[in-house]
């Protein structure tokens, strides 16, 4: 799916857009962008839920990830 031009993601990641228009997982206020951001630096889903959003699941964070169709998501 499309919105002007940007991906939205899917399911509870991408619930609804608060962060300055920015798609966000649904309940929270946790950026999907911030999220990936946080992967693509090699950040392991239990690293990312303790250290940054205590509020995820790691199912949160793999749908974060498979939103946007990359790679996979490290549980360390």
């Amino acid at each position: 799916l499309t919105r002007r031009g940007s991906a939205v993601p899917r399911g509870r990641a991408a619930a609804r857009r608060s962060q300055f228009g920015r798609p966000c997982v649904a309940g929270t206020r946790s950026p999907v962008q911030s999220v990936l951001e946080l992967v693509r630096e090699g950040i392991g889903a239990d690293d990312i839920r303790r250290d940054f959003y205590p509020d995820l699941s790691a199912a949160d964070i793999r749908d974060c990830v498979s939103s946007c169709g990359s790679g996979r998501v490290t549980e360390t």
